[in-house]
C-alpha cells in the first residue's frame, strides 16, 4: 500500500491520494489503530482520501506504465512523454550507474511481493554487495571527493552492456555478507 499526496494513482505507484494537507490528520488517526488488521488501517487511509485532479495528461500511466519492463523501456517511454520533467528525469538516469540502475529496477519488482521485513533484508544484502563493486566507490570519488558534475565513467559504461547474468550476481548470497536480523516489536 503506498499513500502518495503529490500525484495520484494513475502513475502506477500509489494505491491512495491525500492531499497534502490532510498528512498530518492521517498521521494521527494511524496512531491511533492499536492492531495491524490491514482492512482497518485502510479504511482509516479511506478517511482522508480525496479525488483528485485528472484533467491533466499522464503518459506514464495505464497500458504504458504496464509495459515499461526494463530500463531501456523506461527511457523509452519518458522520451514519448516529451515534458520537462521526463527530459530532466532522462537526464538524471543517465548520470547514475547501469549497473545500479538495472538491479535497483530489479529489486522494486521484487519488492512489490515481499513483506517489508524481506524488503529490509534483501536492501541490507544488495547494499553489501554494492559496497564491493567498483561504481560505488568510483561515484563516491566522483561526485564526493572530486565534486565533479558530470558522471564518472561507470563500469560497464552503458544500460546495454550491463547483462542478466550481471544483476543476478547482486541477488546470490555471496560469502561473507551478514544477515540482517530484525527485532520484532
Amino acid at each position: 500500500m503506498a499513500i502518495h499526496s503529490d500525484i495520484n494513482n494513475l502513475s502506477g505507484i500509489a494505491t491512495h491520494y491525500v492531499p497534502s494537507q490532510r498528512l498530518p490528520l492521517l498521521e494521527n488517526r494511524l496512531s491511533e489503530i492499536e492492531c495491524d488488521d490491514h482492512e482497518v488501517i485502510n479504511a482509516a487511509i479511506e478517511e482522508f482520501v480525496a479525488e483528485h485532479n485528472h484533467d491533466h495528461s499522464y503518459a506514464l500511466g495505464g497500458n504504458v506504465r504496464k509495459s515499461i519492463d526494463r530500463v531501456e523501456d523506461i527511457l523509452k517511454a519518458l522520451e514519448q512523454e516529451n515534458s520537462n520533467w521526463s527530459r530532466e528525469t532522462i537526464n538524471t538516469i543517465l548520470q547514475m550507474s547501469p549497473t545500479s540502475l538495472k538491479v535497483t529496477l530489479k529489486e522494486l519488482r521484487k519488492g512489490k511481493n515481499m513483506v517489508i521485513t524481506d524488503c529490509f533484508k534483501m536492501e541490507y544484502k544488495l547494499a553489501q554487495k554494492f559496497l564491493e563493486k567498483s561504481d560505488f566507490a568510483r561515484g563516491v570519488k566522483h561526485l564526493l571527493v572530486d565534486k565533479k558534475k558530470t558522471p564518472p565513467k561507470w563500469d560497464p559504461p552503458s544500460l546495454e552492456e550491463v547483462f542478466d547474468v550481471d544483476i543476478d550476481e547482486f541477488y546470490f548470497n555471496p560469502s561473507g555478507t551478514q544477515e540482517l536480523e530484525l527485532l520484532n516489536i
